[in-house]
Formats: structure tokens, sequence, C-alpha cells
């Protein structure tokens, strides 16, 4: 679409909007949005979407989260850590209504005395899916981690 041809376009959207708002038109400025590069306009849009029933509420939503979870992937990825038979894991489930991928997850403990770290990656988690994931830390025999003595955190992720 020409510029020219956009800017008419948003602005129509933008009258129908005030007169009538509908998640499909609040959709069409997110994407039109998006494609002058404005993340916190498109966010807004997709956010009002969101609200509505059926494919139209559903899809602002899927948008919205795509665009949300570079920027707080705690939100849809989540990370519980565990010892079990002495070895540090941690257990992560994906919330966000897509796939994600390269997630890294970065465990860190103290082991006899010793900052141990390690980054383990995850190549892919569908939506709704959770996973086991071993950090490959071992623990000496009847060592007990405090809560102090163990960290897990997610370091990065993709979606493409």
């Amino acid at each position: 679409m020409r510029q020219g041809d956009q800017r008419r376009a948003e602005a129509d959207l933008q009258a129908s909007v005030e007169l009538l708002p509908t998640a499909a038109a609040m959709n069409e400025l997110g994407a039109l949005a998006l494609q002058r590069n404005d993340r916190a306009a498109a966010m807004g849009y997709y956010e009002v979407a969101a609200s509505a029933p059926g494919a139209a509420g559903e899809q602002a939503r899927a948008a919205y989260a795509r665009l949300d979870i570079t920027e707080n992937p705690a939100r849809y990825v989540e990370i519980q850590p565990f010892v079990s038979e002495g070895r540090v894991g941690a257990r992560i489930t994906n919330r966000a209504p897509m796939e994600v991928g390269q997630v890294v997850i970065e465990f860190r403990a103290v082991v006899g005395g010793q900052q141990v770290t390690r980054a383990v990656t995850v190549s892919r988690l569908a939506a709704g899916q959770t996973a086991d994931i071993d950090s490959t830390i071992a623990l000496p025999a009847g060592a007990v981690l405090a809560a102090n003595q163990l960290a897990v955190g997610l370091r990065s992720l993709r979606t493409d």
C-alpha cells in the first residue's frame, strides 16, 4: 500500500472506530501502526481489540502477545526450578498463544560453596506446552540447596 493510501485508510478507520469501535477495525489500525513502525500504537489498538469475543479478539490477543513477549517474556514463559535425584532442573511452560524457540534458561546454583552457572537452550516450545529441562548441575550426595542458593531465569527467546 502506498503511503498516501495508507494514511487515508488509517484516517477512514479512525473515523469508523469513533462511530462504532470494532475489533476488526482496531486490528487493522494495529497492523497499519506496525507498518509505520509504531509498536506502542499497535499494542494499544490490539489491547483494545483483545477484549472482543471471537476470531477478531483472538487475532488481537495473538498480535499483542507477539509484540509484548519480546519486552516481557516472563509474562508468557513460566519457569519453576526443582531438584530431582541430585540434579537441578526446571519445568518451563509456554503460556504464549504462539510457539517460542531458542528459549535460553540460565541456572545459577551454589554447589560446594562455589557459584555454578549453566545456560540451557530449548529449541522449540509449542503454545501451551510444558517441558522439564536438566541443567546438568549435579549436587553432592545429600546436598540440599537453600532458596538463596538457586536461581533460574529466562535469558532470551525467539518467536519467529
